[in-house]
């Protein structure tokens, strides 16, 4: 049996902000100790995964967690981000100014499509994901995260028959759909 293909990095990172939002004095010891820390919060509530990672800190001061197993998503520890989170904010106290909770790091490709048809769609545009999903699931078996308008202002995309919208998919979906769709006939 052929072992399935690893992950693409982003899609076993997860970081937290920092609300200070900027560089932090302490960001090489964060970024070498934490690794240790956040196994520990780990192996304490018995998690079965593998407890290895990898920690940077960025130039705005967010921490993010990678894990060294390139076959485990970020979600998959969805069950520790508070205990992570709080354990990073007590071993790096920063005053008033915390981490914010863990979250996925934003693992989406967009893509532009033009001259849709504005005839077949809804002018509003959070009912726009379930015209565009269905149509580009049928045409590439590609579902989508989010479908807004190019164009937010719907006056003026009220005055032209074609529009373009953005669709977010999932890195490896976003080559199916290159190098052009056709969409509503």
């Amino acid at each position: 049996m052929r072992p399935s293909p690893p992950l693409p990095p982003t899609e076993g990172t997860f970081f937290a902000s920092w609300i200070t939002f900027g560089p932090h004095l302490e960001a090489v010891k964060i970024a070498v100790r934490f690794t240790d820390i956040a196994s520990s919060v780990l192996r304490e509530g018995n998690y079965s995964l593998p407890l290895s990672f990898f920690c940077t800190v960025n130039e705005k001061g967010s921490v993010s967690l990678r894990g060294s197993d390139l076959h485990t998503p970020a979600p998959a520890y969805a069950p520790y981000i508070a205990p992570l989170t709080s354990q990073l904010n007590k071993s790096f106290p920063v005053g008033n100014s915390p981490w914010e909770q863990f979250e996925p790091a934003p693992n989406e490709t967009q893509l532009s499509i033009h001259s849709v048809p504005l005839a077949f769609l809804t002018e509003d545009e959070y009912q726009l994901l379930p015209y565009l999903h269905e149509s580009i699931r049928n045409a590439r078996r590609v579902s989508i995260l989010s479908s807004p308008y190019l164009n937010p202002d719907p006056e003026s995309r009220s005055q032209k028959s074609t529009t373009s919208v953005v669709v977010s998919v999932s890195p490896p979906n976003g080559e199916q759909l290159l190098p052009s769709i056709s969409l509503f006939s």
